[in-house]
């Protein structure tokens, strides 16, 4: 029964990223912080999300822009040092605080600011360096992809696919970094385990929805229960 609220978030998560291509991670840490402390957190994230992009990456790697992924891991891969340095040098406390700090960042920047970021390979490998740094300290590396991504020209499939394609890079290379870190993955591979009946009937359900329901009505619910959620989060730190 410990394990029954958390595999229900993953499963609402993953439903959602199965429509959106982001939101996994985004929609479900903040309200495991709930649940778990904040580094065990980011590591938990990744081995779920990990499992995620295994699942999908196969069924949507054609549709995905595969220059634009090459040139945001390579910035991944550059980001990745100064996250982890951040993730050993914080406290449980500080790393929560930071978590949903720029998850609300991320919010406020897309609600009421539209940034428009022309599309280029620096700006790319600059998006991937920050994915890769906040991958790293708060478990998310998807805020600035969905920044740079909102004003692309990818139809709703290519975005989702080549949104997949990245995360899945960027789950390997992250895992690999704290692995190389002297970070044990093995709690929270075994507590991940207990969440994969949530995550893949998400994925299912998300699938199947795919054609059927509005992206854009799925974002304006996420994005209110996420203010709700980083609101209490902060509150509950300060």
């Amino acid at each position: 029964m410990q394990h029954l609220l958390p595999m229900l978030l993953i499963f609402g998560a993953s439903f959602i990223q199965s429509i959106t291509g982001f939101g996994l991670i985004i929609v479900a840490a903040p309200f495991l912080l709930m649940f778990y402390d904040a580094k065990f957190t980011i590591l938990l994230v990744q081995c779920v999300a990990f499992c995620s992009n295994i699942v999908q990456t196969p069924l949507l790697y054609k549709d995905a822009n595969a220059k634009m992924v090459g040139f945001l891991a390579l910035g991944t891969c550059l980001g990745l040092p100064a996250g982890i340095w951040v993730y050993h040098s914080f406290s449980n406390a500080s790393l929560k605080l930071i978590v949903s700090a720029v998850i609300l960042a991320f919010l406020l920047v897309t609600h009421f600011f539209h940034p428009r970021i022309q599309e280029c390979r620096r700006n790319s490998m600059v998006t991937g360096a920050l994915a890769g740094i906040m991958s790293t300290t708060t478990g998310m590396g998807g805020p600035p992809l969905v920044i740079y991504f909102a004003y692309t020209a990818f139809t709703p499939r290519m975005l989702r696919a080549t949104c997949v394609a990245y995360f899945f890079f960027g789950n390997i290379t992250t895992l690999g970094a704290f692995i190389l870190s002297s970070v044990s993955l093995a709690p929270a591979i075994q507590e991940a385990s207990y969440l994969l009946p949530g995550l893949a009937l998400g994925l299912i359900c998300g699938h199947v929805a795919f054609k059927h329901v509005s992206a854009a009505v799925f974002r304006r619910i996420v994005f209110g229960m996420l203010y709700i959620a980083c609101i209490y989060t902060i509150y509950s730190v300060i």
